[in-house]
């Protein structure tokens, strides 16, 4: 089995770019989403998501990651790590991931949890509860190798501040 860490890094908020770790297995793309209203011919209004064209404060952004073992072994202890990218806020509780344990981190990813298990200092000194504003990275530890040739994808979504 390999061993895999993998960072996916966002840049902008359209930014799309395909990432592979070092040993060039497991590879990830990034993508930028927002959900837009459809309306059909008979009025009927259902939701769509489709690539960010533009945003404005106050809109939400779904960033969705998606990785591949191009490898012919499994990956083992898959860890995709993404920054949240500013000016953003994470949406807590929108982090998903099928077969992987998500947390956050307030600290620039030295050290990560669940956002509710979080403090960060506040305005006076003391720690106050983090909120999503404070979250600077979201990670997903996949619970189970990635087979060779498997996909799959993990995602989470932002406010524009």
């Amino acid at each position: 089995m390999i061993r895999q860490f993998i960072t996916a890094g966002v840049l902008a908020l359209a930014f799309i770019a395909p990432v592979a770790d070092a040993a060039g297995t497991v590879e990830l793309t990034v993508k930028s989403l927002q959900e837009v209203q459809v309306t059909d011919k008979n009025g009927k209004i259902t939701k769509k998501t489709v690539p960010v064209a533009k945003v404005v404060p106050g809109d939400e952004v779904i960033y969705v990651i998606s990785y591949a073992n191009k490898g012919k072994q499994p990956a083992d202890n898959v860890v995709i790590t993404n920054p949240v990218p500013a000016p953003v806020a994470f949406r807590a509780g929108t982090s998903a991931a099928a077969g992987a344990t998500d947390t956050v981190s307030v600290d620039g990813g030295k050290t990560f949890g669940k956002l509710e298990a979080l403090a960060v200092p506040g305005a006076d000194g003391k720690p106050r509860a983090a909120t999503g504003a404070d979250v600077t990275h979201v990670q997903w530890k996949l619970n189970a190798p990635v087979k060779a040739g498997a996909s799959g994808s993990v995602s989470y979504r932002v406010v524009i501040e």
